[in-house]
């Protein structure tokens, strides 16, 4: 995996820039290739595997809305977590306290053993990725 230098402000001094490495995506997946890929890898049909993931989706929504964690071994778990205003006091939080709902997905050991054993190749500073939105804002101003 290609990896690309960015630069970052710290935000308790905006004078001081510093630069990391951040993931260089060169490409997206949807499901049409997923399910493409993994029925030549098995005896089960495209059309097969893209029903069973579209029916994965709600299924697992639905248990994060009653307050469940969906576990899936070799894959991961996922569960909610919000983010909420803070109050002086218990009796002074209520529902409309609440600003963001999120998904975590935590993956499984497994799963992320296999991403540690990425190997790496180092992009000079500059190059951006399809993902970016500076790139998007560059194609715009060009035409």
């Amino acid at each position: 995996m290609k990896v690309k230098v960015i630069h970052c402000i710290d935000p308790r001094n905006p004078s001081v820039i510093k630069y990391r490495l951040a993931p260089f995506y060169s490409y997206k997946v949807g499901l049409d290739e997923l399910a493409e890929n993994m029925s030549r890898s098995s005896s089960i049909n495209k059309s097969d595997i893209t029903g069973v993931i579209e029916a994965l989706i709600p299924e697992i929504i639905g248990h994060l809305k009653k307050g469940g964690i969906v576990e899936i071994d070799g894959f991961g778990s996922f569960r909610l977590s919000v983010s909420s205003e803070e109050r002086d006091t218990p009796k002074e939080t209520s529902i409309e306290d609440i600003r963001r709902v999120k998904i975590i997905f935590r993956p499984d050991r497994r799963l992320r053993e296999e991403a540690n054993k990425t190997g790496f190749a180092k992009l000079p500073y500059g190059v951006f990725d399809a993902t970016d939105d500076a790139v998007e804002i560059v194609v715009e101003q060009e035409v």
